[in-house]
């Protein structure tokens, strides 16, 4: 689905209070603007026919219709974690016993509890920071014991570790698992899947996949005050691409403390975080690493077209309109305080924004240009969160079962009070920022080079991008590197 369609759609959907539920595909038929308005005819008794309401998904009578699960009473182990390295909390899972009010706490208590019905079952979370599990869970692993059966853990600090030490199923090989399903994420199986083999995926099983993807916020109030055209309108025109963007922040800059220095206190077009440059550079549709019609993978961080969009990139960075310093959180104190109009960002320190007294929005990262047909929003590797069952597990069928039990009602249950939740730490605009946020979402998506680390290629684009620095000699010294990465990582799909 085309994420131009689906925006439109869905805010079309949310202004009439219709449900989440029915993101359909649109019709593809342009209404003729020169047919007028035909009345529907009347039934016999003189009735209207009514459209046929959709109903909902009955999440109880798909999961009844699942085969029946033989752990029968025993405890399903789960490694997870509640906090992020004590800097902010994403719920993954219930931290009561009860229902307590918050929204997402219950909702994930109501995810639980339904799975923990229809299974008789107990799931049992490990909470363990994500810099932790690893060693925890390969331990675990290596030992030969089968305690855990489900690992929500950091595609940077868990996920990778565990793949590089064979220590995880092929999710091809676990029964019951359905990538094919809506819950597991569409961009993270198309990347990670090679050679009929994935290890990994992420999806609505995790909480912390609404807050993986970069996006761009800004502030409504400045818009207004620089007569600047709704990122929201130029969103649903196919207009919001990176060179309107760049127009939008050129001559921005202010000496707002008049000292003739370029420092922290002034006033920027674009603050962004300082692990967002490379966002800009994967949402115009670039790439480090890419695969063909026969799964075989292959550099392509120097092909024109990447090239062209780095340059763009970098010249953009260029400039005084664009806050640059190195300490983590300069850029959100910033725009919080209302001296940047635009902040870019993962989703995942959203949180910090709470006490933000303007209205902010939400939108994706820009297109490259109104011919970039999707929409891509490069996931953060550390807070992405990913599936991963231990190779120690010796009842996959029944393990296979629950994971999927647990990722199908987490669609109905949780995913969306996560998405409400969003919303509710920041100054809601209108029904457009639920409906651009969950096109960000959608729009997650995985370059390999990137998302694997290979051979510090990812952090060195970004000091490239902030440097403004000459990358083609840099370039060319990462090549054997890149190649012996990339010969490791295709070993584990032989």
């Amino acid at each position: 689905m085309k994420f131009t369609k689906l925006l439109a759609l869905l805010m079309s959907l949310f202004l009439t209070l219709s449900m989440l539920a029915a993101c359909a595909q649109p019709d593809d038929t342009p209404e003729d603007p020169s047919t007028p308005d035909t009345p529907a005819p009347d039934t016999e008794d003189g009735a209207k026919d009514d459209p046929e309401e959709e109903k909902p998904f009955d999440i109880r009578a798909a999961m009844e219709a699942l085969p029946e699960c033989t752990f029968a009473g025993d405890e399903f182990l789960i490694a997870a974690s509640s906090t992020y390295e004590n800097a902010f909390t994403i719920d993954q899972f219930p931290m009561s016993d009860q229902k307590t009010g918050s929204l997402v706490q219950d909702a994930l208590f109501d995810r639980d509890a339904l799975v923990e019905e229809i299974f008789d079952i107990t799931l049992v979370y490990d909470d363990t920071l994500d810099s932790a599990i690893y060693n925890k869970i390969g331990n675990s692993i290596r030992s030969g014991d089968d305690t855990y059966s489900l690992v929500l853990g950091s595609l940077a600090r868990t996920a990778l570790n565990l793949f590089n030490n064979n220590l995880i199923y092929d999710l091809n090989e676990v029964p019951h698992i359905d990538l094919e399903q809506p819950w597991w994420n569409k961009n993270s199986i198309d990347n990670f899947q090679i050679n009929g083999k994935i290890f990994m995926a992420t999806g609505a099983i995790t909480n912390r996949y609404v807050y993986s993807p970069y996006a761009m916020l800004f502030n409504q109030q400045l818009i207004d005050d620089a007569a600047l055209d709704s990122p929201y309108e130029l969103l649903e025109n196919n207009e919001w691409t990176l060179e309107v963007f760049a127009e939008m922040i050129e001559d921005t800059y202010r000496d707002l403390n008049a000292n003739d220095a370029i420092d922290l206190e002034d006033f920027y077009g674009l603050a962004p975080a300082s692990d967002s440059e490379t966002a800009y550079y994967f949402a115009s549709g670039a790439s480090l690493l890419s695969k063909n019609s026969n799964d075989e993978l292959y550099f392509t961080y120097m092909e024109d077209e990447n090239t062209a969009i780095l340059d763009e990139v970098i010249y953009m960075y260029d400039s005084d309109n664009v806050l640059k310093f190195e300490q983590t959180y300069d850029s959100l104190a910033a725009f919080r305080e209302g001296r940047a109009i635009f902040h870019s960002m993962a989703l995942c320190d959203i949180t910090m924004l709470n006490d933000m007294e303007d209205e902010y929005g939400i939108v994706p990262m820009p297109k490259y240009s109104e011919y970039q047909k999707e929409l891509y929003s490069n996931a953060n590797r550390y807070i992405s969160t990913m599936v991963l069952l231990p190779s120690s597990i010796t009842d996959i069928n029944n393990v296979g079962l629950i994971v999927e039990g647990l990722a199908m009602t987490a669609q109905y249950t949780s995913l969306d009070k996560q998405y409400e939740q969003v919303l509710l730490n920041r100054q809601a605009l209108d029904a457009q920022s639920k409906a651009s946020l969950i096109a960000v979402v959608e729009s997650t998506t995985y370059d390999l080079c990137y998302a694997f680390d290979m051979a510090g290629m990812p952090d060195s684009l970004r000091k490239i991008i902030k440097s403004g620095g000459q990358y083609a000699s840099l370039y060319a010294t990462y090549e054997g590197a890149l190649e012996t990465a990339l010969e490791d990582f295709l070993a584990h799909f032989e």
